[in-house]
């Protein structure tokens, strides 16, 4: 929990035109995760087996069908379609604090003062330009998403998950590159 200072743009990493849910995420995100030792972790508690864990569902599928990565939440506060529809994943309020509730699990280092927000698509480590990745409608959602972002929080910046992480391609577009085309100042742009 902190004062929010950074706006991270993320992508699934899915193919060009695969559509992904809400539902999806949830599940790539918060179903459980097996540790090295064989016990899986779900939800920050440790299970000695899969038998183990307790009966829930993630998007319709029971937990014990699925492997994740173990989260307690998914990571990102909203997700831009490819239709460019924007889905809210976390509910948020627009002050300039993340609250406990608005934490989401991004970036390691990074979640407790940043919102972040993914973009169904993406390239993965092969940095492409962002028209080569966006859609039409998601290069319009985000332009206008970030744009807002900043209008209500001024002391942001924005920077792609690939700025804070050497092993993400995330968003599979040069960020730096992708806001000065969109004319946000330099003093947004995350260095």
């Amino acid at each position: 929990m902190g004062k929010l200072n950074k706006l991270m743009v993320h992508c699934t990493d899915s193919p060009a035109g695969r559509a992904v849910s809400s539902g999806e995420i949830h599940q790539w995100h918060r179903s459980p995760l097996e540790l090295e030792n064989g016990e899986i972790k779900y939800m920050r508690k440790v299970y000695s087996s899969r038998k183990d864990l307790p009966n829930e569902k993630i998007n319709g599928i029971d937990i014990k069908l699925l492997s994740g990565r173990g989260w307690s939440k998914v990571g990102y506060t909203a997700m831009i379609h490819l239709d460019g529809t924007l889905e809210v994943l976390v509910d948020h309020n627009e002050d300039n604090w993340v609250d406990s509730s608005e934490i989401t699990n991004g970036a390691a280092g990074f979640n407790g003062n940043t919102r972040h927000i993914v973009i169904v698509g993406g390239t993965g480590f092969n940095m492409a330009d962002f028209d080569e990745v966006l859609t039409s409608q998601q290069f319009v959602t985000l332009q206008i998403y970030i744009k807002e972002f900043l209008g209500k929080h001024p002391e942001c910046q924005v920077l792609g998950h690939y700025q804070v992480n050497p092993n993400k391609g995330c968003p599979g577009f040069n960020m730096p590159k992708f806001l000065k085309f969109i004319s946000i100042p330099k003093k947004y742009i995350y260095a």
